[in-house]
């Protein structure tokens, strides 16, 4: 629990983000980069501070993003990131935090637009995300799971063709991302963010609400069956902390690594999935693997050890701290609990308004600026749970 004293070290750390970061106006309505993510992030701190003022900021930040839909430049295709299912993933989330409401067919157009939209980035192969069809079958099967059927008919054809796209081999199965098919034409990767355990974090939802269940089983243990041929061959780098790699290319085999823990890859996003493929799968084999690579990153605290060089969400100490919560919810594991305290601590250390504008990469970035953290400090000062969360902890 909170205590006022921490409610009111946050509450003033929001204001000054506010006041130094979020007065500018953005050409992009973007869910991570633009007013649309601005919109949700007021209409938790209207709840909060139960300030009609803010509340009326939200409402007309997110009226604006939907005045100007078709406009040129504000949206990007169909991804999450910078596209339309970042903007009705936010939409659901305000709708289920009650902080507007609309029915299903006033979202009827933008579905279907992000369906097609994203069929043809299958058919590149691009499996992203953040930037690909992955982000939009994300977005189907939370709706699917809040009863509309249209979209759990949409997730299920998703699923269907990624089936169809899946590298199935001796190995497990795994998927290419051609997201990155200049630098990586052959190319598979691990993370949350762009590869392996994204996917099966998202076919994990859709067997779980009950989405082509049976297609759903056998990619996620192929999924799984992959990643424990890399965790018992030991594919580890000649030096370094990290114990998976972090992408692959096919075509030559070679590995890429990084020591970082983040959210986005590395080690950790491999402990996690792990640790919910054991719960799912009643498999304790599975919980047992979790548990040892997460004990594991726990000794990594410096930033040569671990890349976090910022209190960011993507690969910073806000985000970090996230994961090793959510390895608490699943495990019950309290060491993973204090791993959680240590990288909030961290985070309120870096917490200086003039370094934050030298290290940000943006006012409005979501993973690697100021917004995301003050997502991160959102719940911290609810000391409970929010809605946002299931888009990027999965």
């Amino acid at each position: 629990m909170i205590t006022d004293m921490h409610f009111d070290i946050i509450e003033s750390q929001l204001a000054e983000i506010e006041k130094n970061f979020f007065q500018e106006d953005t050409p992009h309505d973007y869910f991570l980069n633009g007013k649309t993510g601005l919109a949700l992030y007021y209409f938790y701190r209207a709840r909060i501070s139960e300030d009609e003022q803010i509340y009326g900021k939200a409402n007309i930040l997110i009226n604006e993003v939907l005045d100007q839909l078709g406009t040129p430049g504000r949206f990007y295709g169909g991804s999450f990131t910078l596209g339309i299912s970042g903007l009705t993933s936010a939409l659901l989330i305000m709708k289920e935090e009650e902080f507007i409401d609309f029915s299903d067919q006033d979202l009827a157009g933008l579905d279907h637009f992000v369906f097609s939209w994203a069929k043809e980035e299958l058919d590149i192969m691009n499996t992203d995300y953040l930037h690909g069809a992955a982000g939009a079958l994300h977005y189907f099967i939370e709706r699917a799971g809040l009863g509309n059927q249209g979209c759990a008919d949409m997730a299920s054809e998703l699923i269907d063709i990624f089936y169809s796209l899946a590298l199935k081999d001796d190995q497990g199965i795994r998927f290419l991302n051609k997201f990155y098919k200049n630098r990586y034409p052959e190319f598979t990767n691990l993370g949350v963010s762009h590869g392996l355990i994204g996917v099966l974090l998202i076919l994990m939802k859709a067997y779980e609400k009950g989405i082509r269940t049976e297609l759903c089983l056998e990619m996620i243990k192929g999924g799984m069956k992959y990643l424990e041929q890399i965790y018992f061959n030991k594919l580890f780098p000649q030096s370094g902390q990290s114990r998976f790699f972090v992408s692959k290319n096919e075509a030559t085999d070679e590995l890429q690594y990084t020591d970082r823990l983040a959210w986005c890859y590395g080690d950790l996003n491999v402990a996690l999935i792990f640790s919910k493929a054991g719960k799912l799968l009643n498999n304790d084999k599975f919980s047992d693997i979790g548990l040892e690579i997460g004990l594991g990153t726990m000794q990594r605290t410096t930033a040569a050890q671990t890349e976090i060089r910022t209190p960011f969400f993507c690969h910073g100490t806000s985000g970090t701290a996230m994961v090793y919560h959510s390895l608490y919810a699943i495990t019950g594991e309290n060491r993973f609990f204090e791993s959680y305290e240590y990288w909030k601590s961290e985070t309120y250390n870096m917490l200086d308004t003039d370094q934050l504008k030298l290290m940000s990469s943006g006012v409005l970035s979501f993973l690697d600026g100021p917004i995301g953290l003050a997502f991160f400090l959102l719940t911290e000062q609810y000391g409970q749970k929010l809605k946002w969360e299931k888009y990027f902890l999965l």
